[in-house]
């Protein structure tokens, strides 16, 4: 790393901390709740972390919440979860030489203003800024043939929140199906291992929360607003969800972009069926298109693309 990247990437990382100081109450939606949720889990009652079916944030996201004070996790996630969105976004782009460079740190401001870690961590999910990273090195690791450690990071992302086990979808990238097959088979084992001690004990009650239809959603429109959407509805909308990623993956499988391009389509079409909308749901899609961008943007199409517009500028207008 050049002296000047150091510099800029701290400049990335020290607006995180600015912006985590303007709000250290983590008093948005669902933080306070899994806080509580949270010191559940890092106390002696652990294995009753799931004994209330609203809990529907994963071990991983709780943990934070538990031991650290509010203000604290704040800062922690924010800047953390900046730092890994740069990093993920500079593997993605590794080997492309500039204007990659940067086009990493404009991917990482891009974030700040756009509000991606703040209103990931504030509304107690920083599983929507998380998630998508581990499955964009899931897909990169697919794409460089480590099958076995993609398995790992798909189950590890739904430690954060159960619908991180969709990040499956990367195994689409693979050239051969039957070892995609395996590690996928792979990763959904250990996404429910995670959960295994909690289900092992007697008092996990995850799976019998339903959420309530709101008003002007897709869902609203079939089952009308205020309906019960039960976890049942949710494995529809997952599988739906799942085929569209698989879709776009496969049919993009040999450009440069597959990777973000189908998991953002996987996102889109899950936000689509969601049956509440809240503005913290659209930080994965937003991570995802700034990945896809940054994709295409240093891909040979985008280059050219890039150089036949700087042509086009240096052309004199010529007047009759």
């Amino acid at each position: 790393m050049t002296r000047v990247t150091a510099l800029a990437w701290s400049a990335v990382l020290a607006a995180a901390a600015s912006i985590a100081s303007t709000d250290l109450t983590l008093s948005g939606a669902d933080a306070g709740f899994f806080h509580h949720a949270g010191g559940v889990l890092v106390s002696g009652d652990v294995l009753h972390t799931y004994a209330d079916p609203a809990v529907q944030a994963g071990p991983f996201e709780l943990a934070p919440f538990g031991l650290l004070p509010l203000g604290a996790a704040s800062v922690v996630l924010q800047v953390l979860g900046a730092w890994a969105l740069v990093a993920t976004v500079a593997r993605l782009l590794r080997g492309r030489g500039l204007p990659a460079h940067w086009i990493v740190l404009g991917v990482g401001f891009a974030a700040l203003v756009l509000d991606l870690p703040h209103t990931a961590v504030v509304s107690g999910h920083p599983a929507q800024l998380f998630v998508p990273l581990l499955w964009l090195l899931a897909g990169m690791d697919v794409r460089d043939g480590r099958l076995g450690r993609a398995a790992v990071l798909v189950a590890l992302s739904a430690g954060f929140e159960t619908w991180g086990v969709l990040g499956v979808c990367v195994f689409a990238l693979a050239p051969r199906v039957r070892p995609a097959a395996v590690a996928a088979g792979a990763a959904l084992a250990g996404a429910a291992l995670l959960y295994v001690p909690f289900v092992a004990a007697g008092d996990f009650h995850m799976l019998d929360y339903a959420w309530t239809v709101n008003g002007g959603t897709l869902a609203s429109l079939v089952l009308g607003p205020g309906a019960s959407f039960p976890w049942s509805f949710r494995v529809l909308q997952a599988a739906t969800a799942l085929a569209a990623g698989v879709g776009v993956a496969v049919a993009l499988r040999r450009t440069t972009h597959a990777l973000a391009a189908s998991l953002a389509a996987l996102v889109a079409v899950r936000l689509a069926l969601d049956p509440v909308s809240y503005s913290w749901y659209w930080v994965a899609f937003q991570t995802l298109v700034l990945a896809a961008v940054a994709e295409l943007a240093t891909s040979p199409r985008g280059r050219a693309l890039a150089a036949r517009s700087r042509r086009r500028a240096r052309v004199p207008i010529t007047h009759p």
